[in-house]
Parts: C-alpha cells; sequence; structure tokens
C-alpha cells in the first residue's frame, strides 16, 4: 500500500503564522520524497511505502560585493629607517651610527653614478654642438679665394659667379653651384672648385681658345673656339687669328654657331701654318661649301670631312704646279684635285 503524506497539511500548534506564510504553502513548491517508514507494530499493512511531500527551500540570493578600485600606486623612494619603522609599525630602535654612515654612503654613490651616466648619456649632443658652432665661427670661413687659369675671364667675374665671399662659412659654400655658376662664363671650358681648409677655396679654370674672327651680320667682329662656340665680341678681328669677314649670320656670345659656321671654323682651324699665312680670307656658302681666298685664287674645300687629305693635297698642287693663270683649286675630292685656269666666273 502506498500512502501520500503532505507535511505542510499538517497545522503545527505551536506555529502561529498564516497559513500562507507557512513553509509548502500555496504557491510554493513541493518535493515528493518516497521513503519507506518501518511497519507499526499490529499494522495489517507491513509493506506500505509512504510518499512523503516536501517544500522545497530556495537559499536566498545574495549581492557580491562592489569591487572598489585598486590603490592608485604611488611613486616609489626611499625611507630613512625612523619612517620605514613607523609604517610598519615597529618601534623606532636606534640605528649604529656606522651602519647610518653606509648606507649614506650608499645613497651617496647612487646618486654619483645616475650623474655620471647622464653626463656621459650628453657627451655626444655637447660635442656636436661645440662642432656646429666651431664651422660658425671666424675660425673656419673663408678667408681668401684663388682664381687660376684665368686669362681672358677677371677675378670680379669669377667670383659674382661663385656667389663666394669672404668671411662666408666654409661649410656654407656650394662647390657643385659655384661650378656649374662658373661654367657658363664664356671663355671657360672646364673649371674645378675645391675647399682648401681651414680657410681656402680654390678655383681652377682651363679657357677656350679662339681659332678665328667671324663677322657677323651686325657688323661686330667675334671670336671663336674651334667648336664653334662663340666667347667674345670684339671691335676688330683678333690679330693672329683667322678673320672670316663673310660669315654676315647672327652670332651670340655663349652659345654654338650654326652648322656652317662650324664646318668654316673647323677648316680655319686646322689650316697648315703656310697656307693659313697666304690666306686672305675663309668663307661659307650652301652651293661650294668652305672655300678659301688665296690672293687671286679660290680654294674649294667643301664640308670639314678629311681636312687632312684635302690639306695635303692643296700643298702638293701649291708645290708642283705652275700657279700662272689659276684661277682655282679643286679638292672637294682630296684624291683627285682639280686646277682650273681663265675659266673662273
Amino acid at each position: 500500500m502506498t500512502e501520500l503524506h503532505d507535511p505542510s497539511n499538517q497545522s503545527d500548534p505551536s506555529d502561529h503564522r498564516p497559513a500562507s506564510a507557512r513553509p509548502g504553502a500555496a504557491g510554493g513548491t513541493a518535493t515528493a520524497v518516497l521513503s519507506e517508514r518501518p511497519p507499526r507494530p499490529g499494522s495489517p499493512d507491513d509493506d506500505a511505502v509512504v510518499i512523503e511531500l516536501r517544500p522545497r527551500v530556495t537559499p536566498e540570493r545574495t549581492e557580491r560585493p562592489e569591487r572598489r578600485d585598486p590603490t592608485p600606486r604611488t611613486e616609489q623612494r626611499e625611507y630613512s629607517p625612523a619612517e620605514m619603522a613607523a609604517r610598519l609599525g615597529r618601534p623606532n630602535v636606534p640605528v649604529d651610527p656606522r651602519m647610518a654612515a653606509r648606507r649614506a654612503d650608499v645613497r651617496s654613490e647612487r646618486r654619483r653614478r645616475r650623474m655620471r651616466r647622464a653626463a656621459w648619456a650628453g657627451m655626444p649632443l655637447l660635442l656636436l654642438c661645440g662642432l656646429f658652432a666651431l664651422t660658425r665661427s671666424s675660425l673656419l670661413d673663408v678667408d681668401r679665394i684663388d682664381v687660376r687659369g684665368a686669362e681672358n675671364t677677371s677675378r670680379q667675374a669669377v667670383l659674382a659667379a661663385a656667389s663666394v665671399d669672404r668671411g662666408h662659412p666654409m661649410t656654407d659654400v656650394d662647390l657643385r653651384g659655384a661650378r656649374n655658376q662658373i661654367a657658363e662664363l664664356p671663355w671657360v671650358a672646364e673649371v674645378s672648385v675645391q675647399r682648401r681648409w681651414p680657410g681656402r677655396i680654390q678655383v681652377d679654370l682651363v679657357e677656350r681658345e679662339a681659332v678665328a674672327s667671324l663677322k657677323a651680320d651686325d657688323g661686330s667682329w667675334y671670336l671663336v673656339d674651334a667648336e664653334g662656340f662663340a666667347t667674345a665680341r670684339a671691335v676688330r678681328p683678333a690679330p693672329g687669328l683667322t678673320s672670316v669677314p663673310g660669315f654676315d649670320r647672327p652670332i651670340t656670345v655663349g652659345e654654338v654657331i650654326d652648322r656652317d659656321g662650324q664646318a668654316l671654323v673647323t677648316v680655319a682651324s686646322s689650316l697648315p701654318r703656310i697656307i693659313k699665312r697666304d690666306t686672305d680670307q675663309v668663307s661659307v656658302s650652301t652651293e661650294v661649301g668652305v672655300e678659301l681666298v688665296m690672293g687671286s685664287i679660290r680654294v674649294l674645300v667643301g664640308s670639314d670631312d678629311d681636312l687632312d687629305l684635302k690639306m695635303i693635297a692643296l700643298s702638293a698642287v701649291l708645290d708642283q704646279v705652275d700657279m700662272a693663270d689659276v684661277c682655282a683649286v679643286d679638292v672637294r675630292v682630296p684624291d683627285f684635285p682639280a686646277v682650273k685656269r681663265d675659266s673662273c666666273p
């Protein structure tokens, strides 16, 4: 036999709480517990099983305490023995003077070690500052500027182009910029600018060599080197140079003349000394190219190709041919020079 036993329905005479507030009251939760009681003496139900309903007790939830913010860290510092004893709650025990002196020496040595490290760390910065100040002092400024190799270029023009003055810091001199500016001068073919410590700037020039004087269309004479570069303007032809009065084309100082003018200058600069002495005029035309005038004789040279062979052929004609009644010599084909008589235009 099975018996359901609800202990909540049993009333306890000593419990004065209302029924709703008692354990297992309405609204609560009961748990069925299967238990086996020992049989009562004289009971016919010896194998009775009792099911007991017990109220479920829900434990009350407790709130967790809020976490407190961690205590902010304080800056570490050294404490004296008295302060340390006071913080630890220990009695202030007197310290042996020798021990106190030793501790003071240790602290002093630590401070000195930190100061030495700081000094060594700042030494490179102090050294750099000292070197920078030295470069700005009068010990390392420009004291002298030497210009060598300038014959047709004035010293003032070189210094103005280089933009270097006395008293200028040596480290601030722009060597490349000075070299580029000086190279723009008409007479300068090559230039070198160097520092000579502690306070000298050296400028070495290689000037162009004029080989001919050309008369332009404006009536002025211009000195031209072997590459056709106009170096200077003059009022009259330069003595000792081949004169070309019939060029009659525009020329600008500091620029290269046109292709015909270059061929003209190349021929004029390549003339042997004997032929150059007897040459009165060198001209160029589109029809025949370069032409020499030697007294009453016209020498047709043509282009500036094979000049050496053409000059050899011209020299052979002048030495071996009777020049009487000769009005023209054609060496445009150096292997077969030609001579004209009495039929020149």
